[in-house]
């Protein structure tokens, strides 16, 4: 635990001590965006819209003390330090596919006020990918790149510029989120000129 003083539910109970150290407000989401890999604190004030500056140095340093995310050093170019999540804080994503799929029922289309980013999007995949498939994909949505490696069980998320991809998809967020969360045909969108691809893999995805 950190030097500060926080309350604690004071209960010998796996979930109220996980509670302890992860139900203070904006963690789960800190470490949601961290699914992503690492973040340097400006990319995470800029994605918690609401989240204070002061606020979100308190968190990060109460999550470094809990062990959940580490400072690391981002290689050339950027060159810069950010916050990744330790081994410790990667255990914590089943139960945040949980909440998310639990919360999932409560939406319906966005509110006037509610923010919205193609990458906590790009992450709701996580939870909905049936397996069965091995390949690269690089998704650059607007100015932001995407690489989701699938595994037969597993799909992982990286906002980074894929390596060797098996296919790319290029195109504007309003696009993707018709193709992947309104049903839209991707082949529709490719024939509108809404969604560019090359490769050979694109029928797996």
């Amino acid at each position: 635990m950190g030097s500060e003083t926080r309350r604690s539910y004071q209960q010998f109970c796996g979930l109220a001590r996980a509670l302890d150290v992860v139900g203070e407000r904006w963690t789960l989401l800190i470490l949601r965006d961290m699914l992503l890999g690492p973040r340097r604190y400006s990319d995470l004030l800029n994605g918690l819209p609401g989240i204070t500056t002061n606020l979100l140095a308190k968190r990060l340093k109460q999550m470094q003390a809990d062990g959940l995310i580490e400072q690391v050093k981002l290689p050339p170019p950027a060159s810069v330090t950010a916050y990744q999540l330790t081994a410790a804080g990667a255990d914590l994503e089943p139960a945040l596919m949980a909440l998310a799929r639990w919360g999932g029922r409560l939406l319906d289309r966005p509110r006037e006020d509610d923010a919205v980013n193609i990458g906590w999007g790009l992450i709701s995949l996580k939870r909905r990918y049936r397996g069965g498939h091995r390949m690269v994909a690089s998704f650059q949505v607007d100015d932001r790149h995407f690489e989701l490696t699938f595994t037969p069980d597993y799909l992982k998320v990286n906002e980074r510029m894929a390596a060797a991809p098996h296919v790319t998809v290029q195109g504007a967020s309003e696009a993707f989120r018709a193709w992947l969360f309104m049903g839209r045909p991707a082949a529709e969108l490719v024939r509108e000129g809404q969604l560019t691809v090359s490769g050979e893999r694109f029928e797996d995805l």
